[in-house]
């Protein structure tokens, strides 16, 4: 059995920090262009509502939060904005670019850390020509379709618990957390294992169990939470060069770019090593021993 796959069945976490070592350097050069373009579509939509930066963004909207006048002005203003012919194509253009982009992030993260486990070494070229298949298509729709379920569940746990009580809402907001996690392992299913959307949707639903998610969902957001401390001790400390703005925006980009940077690390390790410890042997079952299949899969 392949050396990751045997660790992320005896060891997860042991795998994943590993793996996380090997990739984290060319993830970030798939991230560059990610991280780019999301800040030149921030950058875009701040400059269509009139603003320079988000910090100004931010600022307005706080003092017109605290007065609902300006607040109904601000929205009706927004509105006008925003629902014209030409505007609205602009953000479908947009979103379609988004997701393309996003998706294709991730699909040449995903490709680097499948190098790395198979063939122990990183082909950056290899993985770009990988990552700009066809399949790249199949991926988005996949996002699309994750998107959907989750905020369409999320949606439909707010409209019943609006129309019944607060406390059926708080009880459906974590269910349809529940669904959406269901199909998390569907994108290195799809990535790592070549699937169809359909099979690859299959395995997240067959592989991924109440205890699982739970698990996941509690390492995940313990994860989530250390990010989040993470980023906002670097915002602090890019926060005593404000009075020098070009420094305070150079110290403000290269702190975001790296922690957005090892978030993307840590999760496509994290789903390489959970979907490899439920996939049978890479190199084949005639390779897995008796003892890998009395190995207890309790993640």
């Amino acid at each position: 059995m392949n050396q990751y796959q045997q660790q992320f069945k005896e060891d997860i976490f042991s795998g994943i920090v590993e793996l996380i070592k090997a990739i984290w350097q060319p993830i970030f050069i798939g991230y560059v262009l990610y991280f780019a373009f999301t800040k030149l579509m921030t950058f875009g939509f701040l400059k269509f509502l009139g603003y320079n930066n988000i910090e100004e963004f931010t600022e307005y909207y706080s003092t017109v939060m605290l007065d609902q006048d300006a607040m109904m002005d601000w929205i009706m203003e927004l509105k006008e904005k925003v629902l014209q012919p030409e505007t609205l194509l602009y953000f479908m253009i947009g979103i379609i670019l988004f997701f393309l982009v996003m998706s294709w992030s991730y699909f040449f993260s995903f490709r680097i850390a499948n190098n790395e486990i198979k063939e122990s070494k990183i082909d950056v070229v290899k993985s770009l020509k990988e990552s700009l298949s066809g399949k790249l298509f199949g991926l988005i729709g996949l996002c699309v379709l994750n998107a959907l379920v989750i905020w369409g569940a999320m949606i439909l746990a707010i409209l019943i618990g609006a129309a019944t009580s607060p406390f059926l809402l708080i009880t459906l907001m974590p269910i349809s957390f529940f669904i959406g996690l269901k199909f998390f392992l569907s994108f290195p299913a799809y990535t790592l294992g070549n699937r169809s959307i359909k099979d690859a949707i299959a395995f997240s639903l067959e592989h991924l169990n109440t205890g699982r998610i739970l698990k996941m969902a509690v390492i995940g957001f313990g994860v989530m939470l250390g990010f989040f401390i993470l980023s906002a001790l670097l915002q602090q400390i890019a926060q005593l060069m404000r009075s020098v703005p070009l420094t305070y925006f150079i110290v403000k980009t290269i702190f975001e770019f790296i922690s957005g940077g090892m978030m993307l690390a840590v999760i496509v390790a994290s789903f390489t090593g959970l979907y490899y410890r439920y996939e049978d042997s890479i190199d084949g079952e005639a390779d897995i021993s008796i003892e890998d299949h009395l190995i207890e899969n309790d993640y």
